[in-house]
């Protein structure tokens, strides 16, 4: 068993599992980023 992980455009998720179901790869999650910038500053480096 590997771990892989990939962050994949929502625009292509569906081609995706196509293959890995293809692939007869069954286990697997998809979850949403969501961004942490509210509220957060890194200084020198302009968002």
């Amino acid at each position: 068993m590997k771990l892989i992980v990939a962050i994949i455009r929502p625009e292509k998720l569906q081609e995706v599992l196509e293959a890995l179901f293809k692939a007869e790869v069954r286990g697997l999650s998809v979850t949403t980023p969501r961004s942490l910038e509210r509220g957060f500053a890194v200084p020198g480096i302009d968002l």
